[in-house]
């Protein structure tokens, strides 16, 4: 089969829609296990790419980090068997056009 694996394009609730949602109470962990969570949730969250819809952008702090964080991004797409077109994307860019803001050294400025 080609194209993207079903385990993670499809993703379905099996919720019964006559239970009405519950709000739940805000938990509170003790500091050790709130460092643990913070630490997890800044390597799972855009540290090296942003990415919406079928925009991708690699950024990095320094330009020596770069090509590990490319690389990254590449691996991650050769597992999905996902294809990027060579003729839409710009590599080595040092500010580029996204999402209607411009990316650079300087920082994200709008366009």
């Amino acid at each position: 089969m080609t194209g993207v694996d079903k385990e993670i394009a499809l993703h379905k609730l099996h919720v019964d829609p006559s239970f009405k949602p519950v709000k739940q109470k805000k938990r509170n962990f003790s500091d050790d296990k709130n460092r643990a969570i913070q630490k997890e949730v800044e390597e799972l969250i855009r540290k090296n790419m942003e990415i919406y819809i079928d925009d991708m952008l690699v950024k990095s702090k320094k330009r020596s980090d770069h090509l590990g964080n490319l690389g990254e991004l590449l691996e991650r797409l050769r597992k999905c068997r996902l294809h990027i077109n060579p003729e839409k994307y710009s590599f080595g860019a040092t500010s580029i056009k996204f999402l209607g803001f411009m990316i650079s050294e300087r920082g994200i400025e709008p366009n």
